[in-house]
């Protein structure tokens, strides 16, 4: 009878040996899976936070408000009055500009407006919009590039209805104004 219970003991231990090694070989290919499926579910990246400022919506509305004077940032308005410096330094007797640039008028329309405002492009504190000046009823396009300058967006640049960018024109004229 001892000699039953031997077999009987070491027939139990192979098959718990064989037992468990199937366990393990299970364990290792469900950890190997679980690893696989992390490894290939897609990374979701956090959206980029926007405050209304920086929405389009809220670019459309400001741009659509301006009228007979768009806000420009400090340093491009600089420009601007550089330009007009140097010629009258030059001895013109009205500077470079014979007319409001933003405008393109010498008389503008007191009724003049704002419409079809197109935010292209949102990036940061910088935005790229498309806009027509209506003056005495007539459209000129312009497109601009705007800066977000802590609570209020400005005019950087902007093209003209020829679609020629202001500051371009302004380095134009010094070197057209630097040969007087």
């Amino acid at each position: 009878m001892k000699k039953n219970f031997n077999v009987i003991g070491i027939l139990c231990l192979m098959f718990g040996m064989v037992s468990c090694q199937g366990t393990a070989q299970k364990t290792a290919e469900v950890e190997e899976n679980a690893e696989a499926q992390v490894e290939e579910a897609p990374v979701e990246e956090a959206a980029p936070v926007v405050d209304e400022f920086h929405t389009p919506e809220f670019i459309t509305r400001t741009v659509s408000e301006w009228t007979q004077k768009a806000p420009f940032t400090a340093s491009f308005a600089k420009t601007m009055e550089d330009v007009d410096d140097a010629a009258l330094k030059k001895g013109s007797e009205i500077g470079w500009w014979d007319y409001d640039v933003w405008l393109e008028s010498q008389d503008p329309d007191d009724n003049g407006s704002i419409a079809d405002v197109e935010v292209l492009k949102v990036s940061g504190n910088e935005a790229d919009v498309k806009l027509n000046v209506v003056q005495y009823g007539s459209k000129s396009p312009r497109r601009l590039k705007l800066t977000f300058d802590g609570d209020k967006w400005l005019v950087a640049d902007f093209q003209n209805s020829e679609g020629k960018w202001i500051t371009d024109l302004c380095k134009e004229a010094m070197e057209k104004i630097s040969k007087w």
